[in-house]
């Protein structure tokens, strides 16, 4: 009986205090300054102690409202909202769910129908958001910023919410525009009376247990699961489930059409390690490299064999720091975070500093994805990927871009891209590396290509592969060889051979004409070398380069002397008529062999030590004007090199081109290289001697997707050989964009 009275003395005076709270002269609002006057004090005061007045009614809403406003504060605060409208949730539903007015306004907000579908909520026969906290929140939250961008004023953008724009026009002065300040008295609207008995009543009382009795964690929900489901596999009570997650209609199970969330209310800490060990299962959903768990805790995973944690939806970086036992600036540091960093939720938080190295060699950029996001899913340090691809941090990840994750992009490798929206070339990319094979392949020679200074620089985009041939040697303008054969090989890495080149196409050989030329007489400074040796003679050579003209000058080969050449000077021969000028084929030099007896033709008598002819120098590597008679000019190339490239002089090119005396060149601009009227003249005999077979000119609308890669497979053809016809000076396509493309066979 002691005991009763005991506690009788001790709770009333809290059931007193419960029934009244003072309501002050002066009130603050999401920053405006409100004064009271004694009538308005008056009808506040009444409506909060009526509040008041149940205190069991009472004290279930103050245990809502500490389990639902921490989700509604982490949405205002992303929406940039004050937290002050928290508290018209309570006025306008109670923080019930199912609520619904007799104008047919339903959910936490109170929305209707077409009000809610015009904010984003959907609203059909299986899921109706009005009913989720988070949703509807941030719908609210929507709500009111437009309307604030209206009025100016919060107090204001409150009573819109109950009237409309256009109702609360009437109730707005002038000076309420930017007011700082504003008069509350008897004569105010009721709406906003209310609110403000609601905030006085319900502030000094929420959010003051440190142990709330409700705690409700946002967790993903599994498709096509009933909540009935859920609540086994989350350890918690079905009907408690259902009663915080009515927007998921009876009878119904989780649809597909967008990622849905439940609210899990968590009364036992167990439940907690319950998520912990779900959220691998999730997050394996999102990841194309699932997790894996970590043998030693239950609540951490492994990526890149570091220890992570996979985050929850509400989790911020003080929640996730103290999960993994951090502070939070240490878990800030070892994830890459800045301060105005949100957390990305499915996405693994490391407890490990991060390594400089993926477990896979390269990764395609898909869309939304940014360096922070690659460098969380694969455990790489940002500042690595950023190095290891020669990237500045301000330049923007384009989508389709290959990354690579294990080694340094080498200076002479372009930038790729690939399709990113094909699973199986992102597999392909993504898939991890394996320790290389060492198989038995036969022996090749070393060919060495040698780079002119003033060469341009050609588009010879390298993803990966064991052994690739590169055939457009015709651009350089010399080959140091110890065979004969013409192609040049670049070895890669044994890993990447499950991979394509996505970026060169090889062009299909040409046999050139086999024809001789005579060899010109020796000089009087080689008859008097002092050493002699046997006259050998020019193999002509197995196979063409590719893209080398095939009706231009043939490798010359030497003629058996007579007899000796007299000391005197040889005289020029006479001048040919003059022809237009064309540009002759690079001339390949080779080992010299001694050629069989049987092979040799017939010649007279040998005299005694003969002399070898000495081979003509080397001409200059020239390349075939193009067909539309048009150069772009590419990166570092001047006009000499532009000039020596197609056998003409710089002269010419100025001419043609309009140019003044010392021109410099533009990375882009397009230069004539050959003269106007012969152009036109050549174009004619040039197309009557096209061969019949070759197929029709096409014209090429860009689609949407579509990339230069795509477009030469489709057609057979190259890259540079689009670029070329189209005069681009790079490989980027727009949608809509029409390419003139001539098909291969």
């Amino acid at each position: 009986m002691k005991r009763l009275l005991l506690t009788l003395l001790c709770v009333l005076p809290l059931l007193a205090a419960a029934q009244h709270a003072a309501v002050p002269s002066d009130l603050y609002f999401a920053g405006l300054h409100l004064r009271l006057t004694e009538g308005g004090r008056r009808a506040v005061q009444q409506k909060a102690d009526a509040l008041r007045s149940h205190p069991a009614s009472f004290q279930a809403r103050v245990a809502l409202a500490d389990a639902y406003f921490p989700l509604i504060d982490r949405t205002f605060q992303a929406e940039g909202l004050p937290l002050d409208f928290r508290y018209l949730v309570l006025q306008e539903s109670g923080l019930q769910g199912d609520a619904q007015s007799i104008h047919d306004a339903v959910g936490y907000w109170q929305f209707k129908r077409g009000s809610a579908t015009e904010l984003g909520v959907l609203v059909n026969d299986v899921v109706d958001e009005r009913k989720h906290i988070v949703v509807a929140s941030r719908a609210a939250a929507k709500y009111f910023l437009r309307s604030n961008a209206t009025f100016h004023n919060w107090l204001t953008s409150l009573l819109s919410y109950n009237l409309g724009l256009t109702g609360a026009k009437p109730y707005t002065l002038p000076t309420d525009f930017n007011a700082t300040e504003m008069e509350i008295s008897e004569q105010t609207h009721p709406y906003l009376l209310t609110f403000l008995a609601h905030k006085v009543a319900y502030e000094p009382v929420c959010g003051q247990n440190p142990r709330p009795a409700l705690l409700l964690q946002e967790f993903p929900a599994p498709v096509g699961q009933p909540l009935a489901t859920m609540a086994t596999a989350l350890q918690t009570d079905p009907t408690e489930l259902a009663r915080h997650n009515r927007w998921l209609l009876p009878n119904t199970v989780v649809p597909a059409d967008k990622a849905y969330t439940v609210l899990v209310p968590i009364t036992d800490p167990i439940q907690l390690t319950a998520l912990a060990a779900l959220q691998k299962t999730t997050a394996a959903t999102q990841l194309i490299h699932a997790p894996v768990a970590d043998p030693q805790n239950a609540e951490f995973v492994q990526v890149n064999g570091l220890r992570a944690v996979i985050a929850l939806p509400g989790d911020t970086k003080e929640t996730m720091a103290q999960r993994a036992g951090l502070k939070v600036r240490k878990f800030m540091q070892l994830n890459d975070l800045f301060p105005f960093d949100n957390i990305v939720v499915g996405q693994p938080y490391f407890v490990q500093k991060k390594r400089d190295k993926a477990a896979v060699e390269y990764h395609i950029a898909q869309p939304g994805e940014s360096v922070a996001t690659i460098s969380q899913k694969y455990g790489v340090r940002a500042k690595a990927i950023w190095s290891k691809n020669r990237m500045p941090r301000n330049e923007e990840l384009r989508t389709g871009r290959i990354l690579w994750l294990q080694h340094t992009r080498p200076r002479e490798v372009a930038i790729e891209y690939a399709p990113g929206q094909d699973a199986g070339t992102v597999a392909a990319f993504e898939r991890p590396a394996a320790a290389p094979v060492a198989a038995a392949a036969p022996e090749r020679k070393k060919v060495v290509k040698v780079k002119a200074k003033d060469e341009a620089e050609p588009y010879t985009g390298r993803t990966a592969a064991d052994s690739r041939i590169i055939e457009d040697a015709g651009e350089a303008d010399s080959v140091m060889t110890t065979t004969t054969t013409s192609t040049v090989t670049q070895t890669a890495r044994a890993t990447d051979e499950h991979l394509d080149n996505l970026n060169e196409l090889p062009a299909a050989p040409r046999t050139p004409k086999a024809t001789t030329r005579p060899a010109p007489v020796a000089s009087a400074a080689d008859r008097a070398a002092p050493t002699l040796q046997p006259a050998r003679k020019i193999l002509p050579t197995a196979s063409a380069i590719a893209d080398e003209p095939n009706d231009e000058s043939e490798p010359v080969a030497a003629a058996p002397l007579s007899k000796p050449a007299p000391a005197t000077p040889v005289s020029p021969p006479a001048p040919a008529k003059a022809a237009p000028v064309r540009p002759e084929a690079p001339v390949r030099v080779q080992e010299v062999v001694k050629a069989p007896a049987a092979a040799a033709p017939p010649a007279p008598a040998p005299l005694p030590a003969p002399r070898p002819v000495p081979p003509p120098p080397a001409a200059p590597a020239t390349e075939p004007v193009p067909a539309s008679g048009l150069h772009i000019v590419q990166k570092s190339e001047s006009l000499y090199a532009v000039a020596r490239r197609y056998g003409l002089r710089p002269a010419d090119l100025i001419a043609w081109n309009n140019l003044p005396a010392n021109p410099s060149l533009r990375l882009g601009q397009s230069l004539r290289v050959a003269a106007p009227a012969e152009a036109a003249a050549a174009a004619k005999p040039m197309a009557a001697a096209a061969d019949p077979a070759l197929p029709a000119t096409v014209q090429h609308k860009v689609a949407v997707g579509e990339s230069m890669y795509g477009i030469s497979r489709r057609y057979g053809v190259t890259i540079k050989q689009i670029m070329e016809w189209n005069s681009k000076a790079d490989f980027n396509v727009k949608p809509g964009e029409v390419l003139t493309i001539t098909p291969a066979k």
